[in-house]
């Protein structure tokens, strides 16, 4: 009776052993360089030439806006011995509101430019993480891991560039 109570115990020991093993060896990694991914992406021309198109609007505004403000303290600067004092302050004030207009501007504008970029590239990189995911899927693979925050890859882990590249008709 010992005798079988002890070969069960080993048996379901090993049983165990050998589930737990196999648990281990179906845990599959793959990696992969987003960056690289969404800069080889067609759609990432179409995201450059629209916000060249909207820096060089917006450049083309504060433009204008300098060329005013320059006029404005050339005129002061060659008129302001002939004027009042409270001519003298008034246009200064003038000067120094239509420079923080200047300064309020740009910071619009870059944060304008930060925002379309992300609108422009959402759609892009949902693309990318639905072809990543769909790798995954079709290699059963349980995690993928970008290459820049990988501390380590095992060269065991599977590279799915090709294959996500592959699905999203990228040579």
């Amino acid at each position: 009776m010992k005798k079988i109570f002890a070969a069960s115990i080993m048996g379901l020991m090993l049983l165990a052993g050998a589930t737990a093993f196999a648990q281990k060896a179906t845990v599959a990694v793959g990696h992969i360089n987003s960056t690289e991914l969404l800069q080889q992406m067609p759609e990432l021309e179409n995201v450059k030439t629209e916000l060249q198109k909207l820096q060089k609007e917006l450049e083309e505004s504060l433009e204008t806006m300098q060329v005013e403000y320059n006029q404005k303290l050339d005129e002061y600067q060659t008129k302001k011995s002939t004027w009042s004092d409270l001519i003298i302050s008034t246009k200064e004030q003038e000067l120094v509101q239509f420079g923080e207009r200047i300064q309020a501007f740009q910071e619009s504008a870059s944060q304008r430019m930060s925002a379309k970029q992300q609108e422009l590239m959402q759609p892009i990189q949902e693309k990318a993480v639905k072809a990543i995911g769909d790798v995954a899927a079709e290699k059963g693979l349980l995690y993928v891991i970008d290459d820049a925050v990988a501390i380590f890859i095992s060269p065991d882990a599977v590279d799915v560039m090709p294959d996500v590249k592959k699905k999203l008709g990228i040579n």
